[in-house]
């Protein structure tokens, strides 16, 4: 039996709705009997219950989440593995949430590339440089796991970035571990590389071997290390937000074929033929690519560079998140301030006027109860104002008359 590993960090109906064709892929496309085993990092209630009624066999994950994020993901494939292996499953094979195997029987096809001096057959990005199997797609028996002491990346106890530097282009990244335990032993393993016929992106929608699709970054934004060099960034915020745009239009492009026709979209990315057979990377040639990039032009470590642009992005893109959000947060917050003002300058200009007509009543209502005779000539002067000229003259004779009566 093959155990099937998986990391799945979905939150969207997208992400959901690809999550479900990878599994039917997988189990559409695999001979061999299977165990899909898989961990939920975000602990997303709508994942969980997906990949339940799909039948997955789901672990439990840290109940704090680990960073950087290859290191997270390194720790939960380290933990899936050693469950499929307590399960008694002969082989193991890991993939990405977005990835799957597009030709039927692969699994046969690739074991025959495995031996005991050729444990692992996996994908390499050798187009971006790398020497390293990459955990979007690996496959091994559970022997290789049983008899090496091996993390597929990123572990402090193992202290596997000092173990992988020798041998790796980027010793940080998930695959570094394996790739570690492989040139320790003197061993070898089966490569496949990308083998697009159409390539319209250099890291989006990959093919690999003619048989494993990867559609790349489903589960984070779209930034590549190798971005710089693709679109000549050098700073300029302009350039920074072209290049994010275009590899954001171009999975959703590419997410949007996957789900609408995916046979279509796969065999206009595919090149003729069935599946290619791996090539074999052997213990001397790691070292001559890793030492390459270390000694680049001499003097320049590609591997660091490449890993500090990688991580820079993903900072980068993580920081613009989370000022957007601020933004929206101090827009909403600037809104609701101006609009309580707008409201409490209301509120003022009211209780002005009632205080005002307040205060008068107040004088009017003490005058008339000091001086209610006075009072009585006010209300008779105002009277007196509305007649006309000779009832003013009448009554004014007559208020005249009872004001010298009541005097004297």
């Amino acid at each position: 039996m093959i155990g099937i590993c998986v990391v799945y960090l979905a939150s969207s109906d997208n992400q959901h709705r690809i999550l479900e064709l990878s599994i039917s892929q997988i189990r559409e496309n695999t001979n061999s009997k299977i165990q899909i085993y898989g961990v939920v990092p975000n602990n997303n209630e709508e994942t969980i219950n997906a990949l339940s009624d799909l039948n997955v066999k789901l672990i439990d994950p840290p109940d704090r989440r680990i960073r950087p994020q290859t290191a997270e993901h390194s720790s939960l494939l380290d933990s899936l593995i050693y469950r499929a292996t307590l399960d008694g499953c002969e082989y193991i094979a890991a993939f990405d949430m977005d990835s799957w195997p597009v030709h039927r029987g692969w699994d046969d096809f690739y074991r025959k590339y495995l031996s005991s001096s050729r444990p692992l057959v996996s994908i390499v990005r050798t187009e971006m440089g790398d020497n390293f199997p990459h955990p979007s797609f690996f496959y091994f028996p559970t022997s290789f796991w049983k008899a090496t002491e091996f993390s597929v990346g990123l572990n402090r106890e193992l202290d596997i970035e000092q173990r992988a530097t020798d041998y790796s282009t980027r010793p940080v990244e998930a695959g570094s571990g394996l790739l570690a335990a492989i040139c320790e032993h003197n061993l070898s393993f089966g490569y496949i590389e990308r083998s697009n016929e159409w390539n319209f992106h250099n890291v989006l929608g990959a093919m690999y071997g003619n048989s494993i699709f990867h559609l790349g970054a489903l589960s984070r934004d779209p930034v590549f290390f190798t971005d710089p060099e693709v679109y000549g960034l050098n700073g300029d915020p302009v350039r920074d937000k072209f290049a994010a745009h275009s590899n954001r239009s171009i999975q959703r492009f590419a997410v949007e074929q996957i789900l609408s026709r995916h046979d279509e979209f796969i065999d206009s990315i595919s090149s003729a033929g069935g599946p290619l057979a791996p090539r074999i990377a052997t213990r001397e040639n790691i070292l001559r690519i890793a030492r390459e990039a270390r000694t680049a032009d001499g003097a320049t470590n590609c591997a660091g560079v490449f890993q500090g642009l990688h991580q820079d992005g993903r900072a980068l893109a993580d920081l613009r998140r989370e000022k957007k959000s601020l933004q929206r947060t101090a827009d909403a917050t600037t809104e609701e301030r101006d609009r309580l003002r707008r409201k409490l300058a209301v509120v003022k200009s009211e209780k002005n006027r009632v205080t005002a007509e307040l205060e008068k009543a107040t004088r009017s209502f003490n005058w008339a109860r000091r001086y209610p005779i006075m009072n009585l000539l006010r209300s008779w002067r105002y009277k007196i104002k509305k007649c006309n000229k000779y009832y003013k003259i009448v009554l004014s004779l007559s208020l005249a008359i009872i004001t010298l009566a009541i005097w004297v």
